[in-house]
């Protein structure tokens, strides 16, 4: 992945603290901010990472060295009566050289506030299964890895000459293992009773193992919106929901498929990687969410074919039912009536 691309909301940390005491206000947190305090008389920092912000509560992710978990508190918790400071990323070497150890970083933050929260809550739920490398400051150590790609980058992926996805499945089922997965694959997974698809496009495993998928969904961590709808970097679990993992086939000229499957063939696997890893670098560059012509199934097939949806000439699977496909319509024509009251 380029790291040429910084999101503002990350990359101005710098601007919004005194170069000194690095003091920032309740009100202006923002949700993927690292921050710490002094303990001790100052002489030691505990860092956390804010990963949820409501209206009337903040809650905080760090590393408590008393019960040697990762744990999550609200924000006058893990303050216990200090004052908030924000963790700096990108100074330059001679700012750095002003600040206490600890409190600032010339490594730029490279992911979006969404990706720090994924990062946060991974930890939280796998937190004996992945360990956060150490130095002797380890509330620092979580936090930098949160905001970091340790989880959700792949390294150096190793990619097919070729797409073999229709020899991967069976005839009469699409259901795939993890483990037979390769980067550039189109994937997918019944929700709510099978009456819809969620797709994604599988990059491959990091350093740890863990399955990753680029995928076009809601903000992680709450009940998925729509309207939050945008290119997101997830693991393979959290974007199967417990669901059964199943491969979308191409340049499968068979009809009797249960699951889907396309004639188009599909770009080399590096390019379609490339594409996926674009626009979540990118996010506000893929067009918003919308059920019938930009859904999560449009995004895959646009990584895997380069072509939108209105010169596919193959068909989709996110609204084939025939019941679904008129109930789109109407929910699309209810959505413009409610906005003209």
């Amino acid at each position: 992945m380029s790291n040429n691309y910084i999101y503002k909301t990350m990359a101005d940390s710098q601007d919004r603290v005194h170069v000194r005491n690095q003091q920032i206000k309740r009100d202006e947190l923002r949700v993927g901010d690292h921050i710490y305090v002094h303990e001790a008389g100052g002489i030691f920092n505990k860092h956390g990472i804010v990963y949820k912000k409501d209206k009337d509560d903040i809650n905080v992710a760090y590393y408590d060295k008393k019960s040697a978990r990762i744990t999550a508190y609200s924000l006058d918790e893990f303050l216990d009566g200090n004052c908030i400071r924000l963790h700096v990323y990108g100074v330059s070497k001679s700012r750095k050289r002003l600040t206490r150890i600890g409190s600032c970083s010339t490594r730029k933050c490279v992911i979006s506030p969404e990706e720090v929260v994924q990062n946060v809550l991974y930890y939280l739920e796998h937190q004996d299964e992945v360990q956060v490398q150490t130095h002797r400051n380890q509330s620092e150590s979580f936090a930098t890895a949160c905001t970091s790609r340790t989880l959700l980058v792949v390294e150096n992926p190793v990619f097919p000459t070729t797409d073999d996805s229709k020899h991967r499945v069976r005839y009469l089922s699409h259901t795939v293992h993890p483990d037979n997965l390769i980067p550039g694959d189109h994937i997918y997974a019944y929700r709510k009773l099978g009456t819809y698809a969620h797709h994604g496009i599988y990059i491959g495993k990091n350093e740890s193992g863990i399955h990753i998928v680029i995928h076009f969904t809601g903000d992680p961590g709450t009940k998925k919106s729509k309207a939050t709808a945008k290119i997101r970097t997830s693991t393979l679990d959290e974007f199967l929901e417990e669901n059964e993992l199943k491969l979308v086939t191409y340049d499968d000229n068979s009809t009797k498929r249960s699951g889907t499957s396309h004639t188009q063939e599909s770009l080399p696997a590096s390019r379609v990687v490339e594409i996926a890893e674009t626009y979540a670098m990118n996010p506000d560059t893929w067009k918003k969410y919308d059920l019938i012509t930009n859904n999560c199934e449009h995004f895959c097939l646009f990584c895997k074919t380069r072509e939108n949806v209105h010169t596919y000439s193959g068909t989709t699977d996110q609204t084939r039912n025939m019941w679904v496909l008129p109930l789109a319509y109407v929910y699309k024509g209810l959505k413009k009536i409610m906005k003209n009251f």
